[in-house]
């Protein structure tokens, strides 16, 4: 499927050759080999796993999704001299989606005609997957224990969110689905709704199906319900100064969180940690405290004092809780670093 592609590239690739050997070969030596080979080694944080056959990096069953678009980014990355220079090298593609690729049918699956999985690949592929891998793994790190002998919440919050279940270290279980509109309530995405309210307002609205999906992803989640902000700290504030709407909006966030974690404690039928990461779940004491207070049934608190961190790790829950809380900050970077080392090493 993909020759034409590999064709393509490789007569990028000579075409580079030619001129590197014609102006600038000569400065490598000056500047040294050690030099171009870092700067031509370049990682790639993909969103989908649509484009898996162009790498061969994972499974071929995540390219359901492919699209001509995807060709046509890609070819994009080489119409200009830069870009195409980066062709030299080594690229390494990091899928978002890979971590959650382990999930079983039962998860992944919407309940529509079949036909539409079958054609279009319409199922869930969940985001994240390179922060929840990482922090999932930091957490059993931390405890001093392995990652697989263990049950494992990840809830990054951030303007973007979404909450994992990982299952003696692998996930099966996330809230995103198809796109990243579904699950969590956002900065600006709505989270999960009744999907006819959106016919019913195309037609009140007079508006169409792609303006209704821009409301959804853009001036909905705690923007649409505040009318302050997609920023949390600004909204967090609104609320301390007692606005209603701001109030509603984290009450209904912090809730959605909880109802979260709650359903995939069913799934794994048990959890060890609960961790929180990404810009709010890092960052904000207040918001842990609040989707702690929904937990209390795990046998698990919040320690007022070890939870006063900010963009630090550690354990946040009271000694001798059932289920560990721990704030960790991402660090999607590194994971990908370390993905790329295992695959030339």
């Amino acid at each position: 499927m993909f020759d034409w592609i590999g064709d393509a590239i490789d007569w990028i690739g000579d075409g580079i050759s030619s001129l590197w050997d014609n102006t600038i070969g000569g400065a490598t030596e000056a500047i040294g080999d050690w030099i171009w080979e870092a700067m031509f080694e370049w990682l790639f944080n993909l969103i989908y796993g649509g484009i898996a056959d162009l790498f061969e990096f994972i499974n071929s069953s995540t390219s359901d999704i492919f699209t001509l678009s995807w060709v046509q980014a890609f070819i994009g990355l080489f119409h200009n001299l830069a870009w195409m220079l980066f062709a030299c090298g080594l690229i390494v593609a990091v899928f978002d989606t890979a971590f959650h690729q382990t999930m079983p049918e039962k998860a992944y699956m919407y309940a529509i005609p079949y036909e539409y999985y079958e054609k279009y690949g319409i199922r869930k592929y969940g985001f994240h997957g390179t922060s929840h891998d990482y922090v999932s793994q930091r957490a059993a790190d931390m405890l001093g224990k392995n990652r697989e002998d263990l049950k494992i919440i990840v809830c990054h919050l951030g303007n973007g969110a979404s909450v994992s279940a990982v299952d003696h270290g692998k996930c099966i279980d996330t809230s995103m689905g198809l796109t990243p509109l579904e699950g969590l309530i956002m900065g600006t995405r709505s989270g999960d709704m009744d999907p006819a309210i959106c016919e019913f307002i195309c037609q009140k609205e007079g508006i169409t199906p792609a303006e209704m999906n821009n409301i959804l992803n853009k001036k909905s989640g705690i923007y649409g319900m505040s009318g302050i902000s997609s920023d949390f700290r600004d909204v967090e504030a609104g609320a301390i100064k007692g606005q209603p709407r701001a109030i509603a909006a984290m009450d209904a966030y912090h809730y959605r969180v909880a109802k979260y974690i709650g359903s995939y404690v069913a799934a794994m039928n048990g959890v060890d940690i609960i961790a929180f990461t990404a810009g709010v779940g890092e960052n904000s004491k207040g918001g842990r405290e609040e989707i702690a207070k929904y937990l209390g049934y795990l046998g698990t608190e919040i320690d007022v004092e070890k939870n006063n961190v900010r963009g630090e790790e550690g354990i946040v829950s009271k000694e001798g809780s059932k289920v560990t809380l721990m704030a960790i900050p991402t660090n999607e970077e590194l994971a990908i670093a370390r993905d790329t080392l295992s695959l030339i090493s």
